[in-house]
């Protein structure tokens, strides 16, 4: 949360946030997320937690 600005981030914007800040390292992640690719899509929300998961799974596999 942006406790000094005195505003709360739900997880859903928080994980936007995070998937607006990996866009040029980890595309296939952010397509795989991100409603702004396909906004006909009717799916869930995704959560940070989520988008967290598939960054290290990337890094993980990148790593090898």
């Amino acid at each position: 949360e942006l406790v000094h600005y005195k505003r709360g981030v739900s997880d859903e914007e928080f994980a936007e946030i995070i998937l607006g800040n990996v866009v040029q390292t980890h595309r296939d992640v952010v397509r795989q997320f991100s409603r702004h690719y396909d906004p006909g899509h009717k799916s869930a929300t995704s959560s940070a937690a989520q988008v967290m998961n598939a960054l290290r799974a990337e890094s993980e596999l990148d790593a090898r």
